[in-house]
């Protein structure tokens, strides 16, 4: 049991230095604060980058600093899937090779698509979004005391 224990604690250990020097490396800008999040990273730190992402936004584009490629996460908590899923086939369109699902996908290496480009896609389908979830949430609120406000 102690050495379980010790093998543990090495582990934790290492990882959270690996995680102080990703967060030494990785630069996150909010574009849409609260909303989407840009990271720059070196591939070392993409899994690192995506994690430290999501704690600042729902959606998260990370930037590959040295594959020059792209990958946009979101967190399915946030409910984003429908809208991401049309962000993604713009892209597609823009240029073929972007693979995954609505809540994870990837652009081809070497994209030759910008970041302002994939920022201005994102960010166009997830205004909608999260309007949307926020007249949803209202509705949903609003449903739920009919009740009470058509009673009172």
């Amino acid at each position: 049991v102690e050495e379980l224990q010790r093998i543990s604690w090495r582990h934790q250990s290492a990882e959270r230095m690996h995680l102080n020097r990703a967060r030494a490396r990785v630069k996150v800008v909010s574009v849409l604060p609260g909303k989407l999040a840009l990271v720059s990273t070196p591939r070392e730190f993409s899994y690192q980058a995506r994690n430290i992402g999501l704690a600042e936004a729902p959606v998260v584009l990370v930037w590959q600093t040295d594959r020059k490629y792209f990958t946009v996460i979101s967190a399915p908590r946030f409910k984003v899937g429908a809208q991401m899923r049309e962000a993604m086939q713009e892209l597609m369109r823009l240029e073929p090779g972007w693979v995954g699902r609505p809540h994870l996908f990837i652009s081809p290496r070497s994209s030759i698509l910008t970041k302002a480009q994939v920022l201005e896609t994102l960010q166009r389908h997830l205004e909608v979004s999260l309007c949307t979830c926020l007249f949803s949430a209202a509705i949903r609120w609003l449903m739920a005391r009919k009740q009470e406000l058509v009673g009172a």
